[in-house]
């Protein structure tokens, strides 16, 4: 806590709205199967970066059941559902990675005490 502000419910915050933007832009993106909305896709794509690439198989593997779905059925939200699906997981696994090393690097870091807060003596 510093100067009354509670920094975890702001990273949680922060978290929640990271992965709400990409499930958003990923709907928006394919919400339309025959016209992808080119300037969302790629800022979820960026948005998930570097952990998409992990998930680029998955997506391989997810979205043609979607689109033989909404061939099928003639909807569109197969699709767009395996798209949010695959970039969401990309999202949750950037935070996993980003909470690792925030934990990481706070473990390392030397606790210094300054000559004045420590006192004379």
């Amino acid at each position: 806590m510093i100067k009354g502000v509670n920094i975890a419910r702001h990273m949680t915050a922060a978290r929640a709205l990271y992965l709400a933007s990409v499930a958003v832009l990923a709907a928006i993106a394919n919400a339309d199967p025959s016209h992808v909305t080119v300037w969302a896709w790629i800022a979820a794509l960026v948005l998930t970066l570097p952990a998409i690439i992990i998930v680029i198989p998955l997506i391989f593997v997810v979205v043609p059941g979607g689109w033989a779905a909404t061939d099928h059925f003639h909807v569109a939200w197969p699709t767009t559902l395996a798209y949010v699906v695959c970039l969401s997981i990309a999202a949750v696994l950037n935070v996993i990675a980003l909470t690792a090393v925030k934990g990481a690097r706070r473990q390392r870091q030397p606790i210094v005490q300054s000559a004045w807060a420590a006192g004379p003596g």
